[in-house]
């Protein structure tokens, strides 16, 4: 297996998902978790040692194949498992939202501070649907 650095750089992972923390040293390697590269064809084990081409990203909620150097969402490199697939996907989408509503908070409470008010509130898509969600997801005041 060669000996690569996580090369792959995507953008809207980045974007969307953030960076993954750094400093952690992981206990279980994805290939031990039965995560598999979607691209790449190979057993997932070989004379009981496990193939491991794959590794944690760097954007959350992804894996970085180190063969085929590309960054998968986790939910598509479960092949057999699309309960846990579709469950981790679910996961992820909550995440990347509750993430969102953090952001818009924090910008509205800095135009506050700032003096700046939010004319009619209840006109602004984004207002209603933040006002909306936040109130069930505990966010905001």
């Amino acid at each position: 297996m060669p000996d690569a650095q996580p090369v792959s750089k995507d953008p809207v992972a980045a974007e969307h998902h953030g960076l993954r923390p750094t400093g952690f040293t992981y206990l279980d390697q994805p290939c031990e978790l039965g995560y598999h590269c979607p691209t790449c064809e190979y057993p997932l084990e070989v004379d009981g040692e496990f193939d491991e081409r794959l590794e944690w990203s760097e954007y959350n909620a992804f894996i970085w194949c180190r063969v085929c150097n590309t960054d998968y969402p986790s939910a598509l490199c479960l092949p057999g498992n699309a309960k846990r697939g579709i469950d981790i996907f679910h996961q992820t989408v909550a995440e990347v939202i509750d993430r969102a509503r953090l952001v818009m908070w924090s910008d509205i409470e800095t135009w506050h501070m700032a003096g700046y008010e939010i004319p009619r509130p209840e006109r602004c898509e984004m207002c209603r649907w933040l006002l909306a969600t936040s109130a069930v997801a505990g966010f905001g005041r």
